[in-house]
């Protein structure tokens, strides 16, 4: 038998109850007909979740998926909610067809209605399988012995801060809220080399840190450890690449999880939950507010607005004008790549993956040409084209739902992966692509491959490398197994 535990549960239920009420509110406040049955998005997600009782809500050691099933309960009940008191105001771009709209909405209860059940069947398949780890008593993971390999990186990290400093001239302070409109894109030849050996050294630093307090709480357990491990995750998040919220978000929970997997208690689960909840608040609150209303950015009076609010997060979780702007977009695919499709689909794959981005055509990718659409013009490529729209794209309307059931099958395949490696090393990089395949609703097809691609395998192969080569100190050489 599966168990659930009762916090899973009350959350749960308490998610039911209140998105049967936001849809009764938005049923007596929608005036709009072609948004009139918006309501029914938050009554059928609270009715299936009272029978998918295998949804995960308190476990952060599978991790994509947890964050998956939060941003559920934002686009399928909070976005409609506020989006309803807005008064359905778009901020930004063309208004899609109100045609289009309407699909939109019974797109949005396919995806719902797939994701959610789902779900549940995997997240039982899942604790089964990680129970039968349990059972066998591999739940215990091995430090970092081998290391020459990631003291070289953190090395080479060193030298381009030293040497190169114009490699890392985007990395800013999280409390600088100077220059606030500037995005600074770094270009000079090797610049991408260099900022790819930068980011794998703050990765393996933090996992080194987090691998002494490791080591030294499987000697004697103590709460000082479980500080002392969470702590280089804060400092990791206090400089980031310009003030991106992404920069805080997906360190500051990646991490989280690994040391919630490998210390595996449920004190200090607790305690790092609590911890990463609090600095995460204060951090992205603190970024969000600086982005949105700092000097030069926007309107502060925005920020008491229910209408903008709305439109942001229809915006952060493909909401329905998002996904309407993408069915309006169906024909300037079709008329750029006709019925051959399969080009469009590798050049997405593609497009941002290292050594193979550079054959691919940037002007005629999906992000391209949704933000065409969306602008009515080549203004911008400032917004995202919804996960289940490239599904459109890719393989028609009635299979549209089957991208993103690939990338959450493929986040439960990286958490399990996560948790049967007896390697703490190898947490991260699992984790980590986890994570990014359970963001669906949020990011598009070019994030999450290039983040499996340039950041989990590459960290494998690295991993792979390191544990290859040993130092033998007594003939001061160096061996490769």
């Amino acid at each position: 038998m599966i168990y659930i535990s009762k916090t899973n549960n009350i959350i749960r239920y308490s998610i039911v109850l209140c998105s049967i009420i936001i849809a009764v509110f938005m049923k007596l406040h929608t005036s709009l007909d072609f948004y009139e049955n918006y309501f029914l998005v938050p009554l059928l997600f609270g009715l299936i979740l009272v029978f998918t009782k295998y949804i995960n809500l308190t476990n952060m050691k599978c991790l994509g998926p947890f964050i998956l099933n939060y941003s559920m309960i934002i686009k399928y009940t909070l976005s409609p909610l506020i989006s309803c008191v807005g008064k359905y105001k778009s901020w930004l771009g063309v208004f899609p067809k109100t045609n289009s709209i309407k699909i939109a909405i019974f797109f949005i209860i396919i995806e719902m209605f797939f994701l959610l059940i789902m779900s549940n069947i995997l997240y039982k398949m899942y604790t089964r399988k990680i129970k039968e780890i349990i059972v066998k008593g591999n739940e215990t993971y091995k430090p970092i012995e081998r290391n020459i390999i990631f003291l070289i990186i953190i090395i080479m990290m060193i030298c381009i801060v030293v040497f190169v400093p114009k490699a890392i001239a985007d990395q800013r302070f999280v409390f600088d809220n100077s220059n606030l409109t500037q995005n600074i894109k770094i270009d000079f030849q090797f610049s991408g080399l260099y900022q790819t050996i930068f980011a794998f050294g703050r990765f393996i630093a933090v996992l080194m840190a987090i691998n002494y307090f490791y080591k030294r709480n499987l000697k004697k357990e103590s709460f000082i450890n479980v500080v002392g491990a969470f702590f280089p995750v804060i400092l990791n998040c206090l400089w980031i690449s310009n003030l991106g919220r992404t920069s805080i978000f997906i360190p500051l929970v990646t991490f989280s999880s690994v040391i919630i997997t490998a210390f595996n208690s449920k004190k200090s689960n607790k305690r790092i939950i609590r911890l990463m909840i609090i600095v995460g608040i204060i951090l992205l609150t603190y970024i969000s507010m600086n982005k949105f209303f700092g000097e030069g950015r926007g309107n502060v009076e925005n920020a008491y607005k229910a209408a903008w609010w709305g439109d942001t997060l229809n915006m952060y979780f493909s909401g329905a004008k998002e996904i309407a702007v993408g069915i309006d977009s169906v024909n300037l695919v079709e008329k750029n790549y006709g019925n051959f499709k399969i080009r469009l689909f590798f050049n997405d794959i593609f497009s941002n993956v290292i050594g193979l981005s550079n054959f691919t055509n940037h002007d005629l990718n999906s992000r391209t040409l949704y933000n065409y659409t969306y602008f009515g013009s080549d203004v911008s490529k400032s917004q995202i084209p919804p996960n289940i729209i490239e599904g459109v794209y890719y393989f028609g309307y009635v299979f549209a739902i089957t991208w993103q059931i690939i990338f959450l099958c493929l986040s439960y395949y990286f958490s399990y992966n996560s948790f049967k490696s007896n390697e703490i090393e190898k947490i991260f990089p699992f984790t980590y692509a986890s994570l990014y395949c359970g963001m669906i609703l949020m990011y598009n097809t070019q994030m999450i491959i290039s983040a499996i691609t340039n950041v989990s395998i590459l960290f494998l192969l690295i991993v792979y490398v390191n544990n290859k080569i040993v130092l033998d100190n007594k003939n001061k050489k160096i061996n490769i197994i």
